[in-house]
């Protein structure tokens, strides 16, 4: 068991107190989402004002991490996409809730931020995934892309306006819900994050 001393290589750090690493936090937001779908996506919809109506508690839920979701549907299919091919084969989707009336999408940020040059990979994804995968089943799937950043970074709204859905959510938000250290690590590594938050000086990780 690990005590609050860390390791004399890590300048007496533990690894979780350096990492920067957003596919980690986001691994731990999917072991929390997973253990109830249902209450995770109520939560989501209420803190995010998406505004979706009741019956997202009715559907069935299924979360995916790492989604290769064009690349997978394409293998699945036996078919493939011409063009873009080798976006199409590398794009992954950080966090995504199925259900067959719902795709919500959640793009992470911990540390960095994002780009123009992301956001309009967003853009192409709204269009793709809406024309190639859900028009070929004639599904009337919604899909929602949902921004989860650090509390610390303040996004120009009309730089993400029209991309993501709802109100942003933050790592701070996650924490102040699930009460997960690893979350409040993920906010505070944007570099215009303070120094370690009293709750996390106050509290022995992974004890």
């Amino acid at each position: 068991m690990l005590g609050e001393k860390g390791y004399s290589y890590l300048n007496n750090k533990k690894w979780i107190d350096i990492t920067r690493e957003e596919r980690f936090f986001c691994l731990v937001a999917y072991n929390v989402f997973n253990a109830n779908l249902h209450d995770a996506v109520k939560w989501i919809n209420g803190i995010c004002e998406l505004g979706l109506n009741e019956s997202i508690d009715k559907e069935e839920w299924e979360l995916g991490f790492e989604v290769a979701l064009y690349r997978d549907f394409i293998h699945d299919e036996g078919t493939s996409f011409t063009k873009e091919k080798n976006r199409f084969r590398k794009r992954t989707f950080d966090l995504c809730f199925f259900s067959e009336h719902f795709i919500i999408i959640i793009e992470a940020k911990a540390h960095s931020k994002f780009d123009s040059k992301q956001l309009d990979v967003f853009k192409k994804d709204k269009r793709d995934i809406q024309n190639r995968i859900l028009m070929k089943s004639g599904s009337n799937t919604k899909v929602i892309f949902v921004a989860l950043i650090s509390s610390h970074y303040s996004p120009n709204e009309n730089y993400i306006r029209g991309i993501f859905d709802g109100k942003i959510l933050t790592w701070k938000d996650m924490y102040n819900n699930y009460e997960e250290l690893v979350f409040m690590r993920a906010d505070e590594v944007h570099p215009h994050s303070s120094n370690r938050c009293e709750v996390c000086k106050s509290k022995t990780q992974y004890q």
